[in-house]
């Protein structure tokens, strides 16, 4: 939200246009208002981001983190829901298709200046809305507040979850594709996973009958999954179905590791052959071609 700048609003219901300009230290009270004993400064709990204005529950799209004042204005931090409609929003503030923001508040101290211009002295955030208009005439939940703007998007959302078998909840190897579509999942105590980091995230078990799984690998053009597991066997899975088409089997250690070669033509594999981990065999080398 800007400070000192002068932005042409209107507000609901009949949206009737004038002069409205925020003053620094308009939001102090709220964001210093560490004397509420389940609220630390800068808190912005409470605070829901919402699509265009929308009130009921299907609106919301993300709660508020922190807020901040600065110099230039007041500046907010939020978090998306991890939810279809969360993965919506981010995709349209991506695409530049939600351009704009338009702050909910309640006016505590207002005056107008000889030129119309009303200062707002005092006010509180109630709601964040996202809008599909930025640097309008606000004239409808369509319009954003003029000079209000996404500043950065950070993205870490959850994009799939994996149930591991009960009692074994640590992690063994993970490998994600290089188009980032699909990762590798494997965990102590036996099994691997291939789930689909796009939509809602689709996981196929891969039938390795408890095996542990700690060599997990990609073909570069992302369309095989190669494991390597304990029982000293090298599988390609088809990454889209997880079909298993290939097995190369007769080493007696068990397999450490997977990599491709810079030119991604070969796979080479490493084998421990002694417990004392101190001894490590690479006798594998099998050359992987596309067939298209």
């Amino acid at each position: 939200m800007p400070y000192n700048v002068a932005a042409r609003v209107a507000d609901p219901p009949d949206y009737v246009s004038y002069q409205e300009m925020f003053m620094p230290g308009a939001f102090n009270a709220q964001i210093n208002a560490a004397n509420r004993i389940d609220v630390l400064a800068g808190d912005a709990r409470g605070i829901l981001l919402n699509f265009e204005h929308g009130q009921s529950i299907g609106d919301v799209i993300g709660r508020g983190e922190s807020l901040e004042e600065r110099q230039d204005g007041l500046h907010g931090r939020f978090r998306i829901v991890n939810h279809p409609d969360g993965d919506k929003a981010l995709e349209l503030i991506h695409s530049g298709d939600l351009r704009g923001m338009s702050a909910e508040f309640v006016a505590k101290r207002s005056r107008t200046m000889g030129d119309g211009v009303v200062q707002r002295i005092d006010a509180r955030i109630v709601g964040v809305a996202l809008c599909r208009d930025r640097n309008t005439t606000y004239g409808g939940p369509k319009a954003g507040y003029p000079g209000a703007e996404i500043l950065a998007l950070r993205t870490g959302a959850v994009r799939a979850r994996v149930k591991v078998k009960p009692n074994m909840a640590s992690g063994l190897a993970v490998a994600v594709s290089r188009d980032g579509a699909r990762a590798l999942v494997s965990h102590h105590g036996g099994g691997a996973a291939l789930v689909s980091l796009a939509g809602a995230g689709r996981v196929l078990a891969l039938p390795l009958h408890d095996a542990e799984t700690p060599a997990l690998a990609f073909s570069p053009d992302g369309r095989r999954a190669f494991t390597g597991s304990i029982d000293g066997v090298v599988r390609m899975w088809d990454a889209g179905t997880g079909e298993e088409k290939l097995a190369l089997t007769g080493h007696t250690g068990w397999v450490a590791c997977l990599a491709f070669s810079a030119d991604g033509n070969r796979i080479d594999g490493a084998w421990q052959i002694c417990h004392d981990e101190a001894t490590w065999e690479h006798d594998f080398d099998m050359v992987y071609a596309r067939r298209d």
